[in-house]
């Protein structure tokens, strides 16, 4: 009887899991894409990987890469597989940065984590995008046009933000969660 509810709660995890990716895709594509302001640049679903990442180990952040990048590759207009391969490679690194140096759920070690996250999201999606558009006549690569650098600065503010906001409603029911970087 014991082993039938440990699989229950299993399955019941995996469905948590599960209507939480769906539940921030679509708040992701619908909510948050259609504001022009600031709050359009929030890539909330990156935030969503990192802090199931940190707090839930390598294999959920998986299941999270698989169930995001699912859906971001149905929805978006780019060959199948764009953001599957984008996430894997941000949650690689992620995963390399947390076993070496940041070891602690601090505010510092989210932020620094969503720092690199989101850089290396953005310069990968805008790879593989400028690779896809081989045969355009006027390329010019990305890291040399000034809107990109805007945009990445408007991303990372407001990505740093729903951190800040989204780790303290996390460790007001989560003890886990440390706010300071080193305690006495």
């Amino acid at each position: 009887m014991v082993n039938r509810f440990k699989i229950n709660r299993t399955y019941l995890r995996i469905l948590f899991n599960f209507l939480s990716i769906i539940l921030v895709f679509l708040i992701h594509l619908s909510f948050i894409r259609a504001f022009d302001s600031w709050l359009g640049y929030l890539n909330l679903s990156l935030i969503f990987l990192i802090f199931v990442l940190e707090t839930s180990g390598f294999t959920w952040g998986l299941g999270w890469i698989l169930g995001l990048g699912f859906f971001f590759d149905i929805f978006y207009f780019l060959p199948f597989g764009y953001f599957l391969l984008t996430f894997f490679i941000v949650v690689l690194v992620s995963y390399f940065l947390l076993l070496g140096f940041f070891t602690n759920r601090s505010l510092y070690s989210y932020f620094g984590l969503v720092f690199v996250s989101t850089i290396v999201y953005e310069v990968v999606l805008n790879l593989l995008i400028y690779f896809l558009n081989f045969y355009s006549s006027s390329r010019i690569f990305f890291l040399f046009v000034k809107n990109f650098w805007e945009r990445l600065g408007q991303e990372l503010i407001v990505n740093w933000l729903a951190t800040f906001v989204l780790f303290y409603i996390f460790s007001f029911f989560n003890k886990r969660f440390n706010a300071v970087f080193i305690r006495k």
